[in-house]
């Protein structure tokens, strides 16, 4: 055994942090020194393989035995052998039983420094005459005071004290490392234990969130409902009643009268706001968002305004369309529809555009119009009577979403909204509860 070999290996095991990595190199490192045949390392651990154990009968408890854990040497002879193997004759080792069962129970170091290789120090005379086997060292693997297991070199030379020495710091060092790498192990499982606990703790409170917006949501589908009903049986209905009254009324007015133009426009108006009614009765009863991408829907709000054909509107996508979860879709639309309508009723622009971005962590939505802008008083407050702008900022609060909306006067509104991509994309990790909630309604003021 030379020293700085064995000094240089001791430095590279300490920088391994897994156990099997310290094992394998410390047996290839040991097995690559001059005159070594054969390193092997058993560690102490329960018995496992009692029922199939060549060395059974040498083991009358089967509590605790030597497991070999690494391997590595060189034959000289033995063909087609794999002295990496970890489960040949040896591959239990009762304590007490031959060399190293003796080390691994006492902790008491073993040197056969040069025998025959028909030694009765040899279970294996054989063998040990055919590999040429001359020397034996053991030394049990401890670390503050515990016997983690037995390290045991095989030479084909005598081996001498200072050998028997050497090798015995490197043993010392090698235990370090072992328990330092089982240490590290131990913080890597609980850390993994820990992170699979919080993933736990964070489904578990998905599965809340989804059970309390299930909730309400059929709390708020019931007041929807309930809302319809009262506005068809009541005002719809009485205002029906109204329009055919001064329907019939208008029929009975002489052709030239001059109150027959105003009447007919009072009809007209009448049943517009009547068909208005109907969309709104309509709306509260049919809640679900359509299937219509994000981009078609607002594309469709033109058609609401088709009187102000001087406007250019637009909508632009950018990057690859990803599927929305239904419920942050129908939030989306109706904060981008919120503004799109504000726009062509309020800003009076000869442009608006609405851009659509897919990326990968977000999903931003940004309406933006080169009209008279917004008075500041009015982004700061709202307008009297009008719940536009909170109903927005509401509805991006709730989806987790930032929104922000910039204006001059004359310089044109730009309202932004963004969406983080974990909440707004559909992806396998999240569909599980994102299905249960097939449906989240907004909140309407009026």
């Amino acid at each position: 055994m030379q020293a700085e070999p064995l000094l240089s290996l001791a430095a590279t095991v300490a920088g391994e942090h897994r156990t099997d990595d310290v094992l394998a190199t410390v047996v290839r490192g040991l097995a690559r020194q001059p005159g070594v045949a054969l390193a092997r390392i058993w560690l102490l651990a329960p018995g496992d393989l009692c029922d199939s154990c060549f060395l059974r009968a040498q083991c009358p408890d089967q509590v605790q035995c030597l497991h070999l854990a690494a391997s590595a040497g060189s034959p000289l002879h033995s063909a087609g052998e794999d002295w990496s193997f970890l489960q040949g004759h040896f591959r239990r080792i009762p304590l007490e039983h031959g060399k190293v069962g003796r080390i691994g129970n006492t902790g008491q170091s073993v040197l056969v420094g040069d025998l025959a290789p028909k030694s009765e120090w040899f279970i294996r005379q054989d063998w040990a005459a055919l590999e040429q086997i001359r020397g034996f060292a053991g030394h049990a693997l401890v670390h503050r005071g515990k016997i983690l297991g037995v390290l045991g070199v095989f030479t084909r030379e005598p081996l001498y004290e200072q050998d028997f020495a050497w090798l015995k710091m490197f043993a010392d060092q090698a235990a370090v490392a072992i328990a330092n790498a089982r240490a590290f192990e131990d913080l890597v499982r609980a850390e993994a234990a820990q992170r699979e606990r919080e993933l736990q703790l964070h489904e578990l409170r998905l599965r809340q969130v989804a059970g309390y917006m299930q909730a309400k949501l059929e709390e708020r589908l019931e007041e929807r409902e309930r809302i319809a009903r009262d506005l068809h049986d009541t005002l719809l209905q009485g205002f029906l009643s109204a329009y055919m009254q001064l329907d019939v009324a208008n029929d009975r007015l002489p052709a030239d009268s001059p109150a027959k133009p105003l009447v007919q426009h009072v009809l007209d108006l009448m049943k517009h706001v009547s068909e208005e009614g109907r969309n709104a009765i309509r709306s509260l009863r049919s809640p679900h968002p359509a299937s219509d991408g994000l981009e078609e829907k607002l594309s469709g709000i033109r058609e609401e305004f088709s009187l102000q054909e001087q406007v250019d509107f637009r909508v632009v996508v950018e990057g690859k369309p990803i599927a929305l979860h239904p419920p942050i879709r129908e939030e989306v639309y109706r904060i981008a529809r919120e503004a799109v309508i504000n726009a062509f009723r309020h800003s009076e622009a000869g442009r608006i555009e609405v851009e659509i971005k897919y990326a990968a962590r977000s999903l931003r939505v940004t309406v933006r119009d080169n009209g008279c802008g917004v008075d500041p008083n009015v982004l700061r407050a709202g307008r009297e009577g009008h719940w536009g702008l909170s109903n927005m900022r509401e509805r991006a609060e709730r989806i987790g979403a930032k929104f922000a909306v910039l204006s001059r006067a004359g310089a044109g509104t730009e309202v932004e909204l963004s969406v983080p991509g974990k909440a707004a994309f559909e992806t396998v990790s999240s569909q599980g509860w994102w299905k249960r909630l097939t449906v989240v309604t907004s909140k309407d003021r009026g």
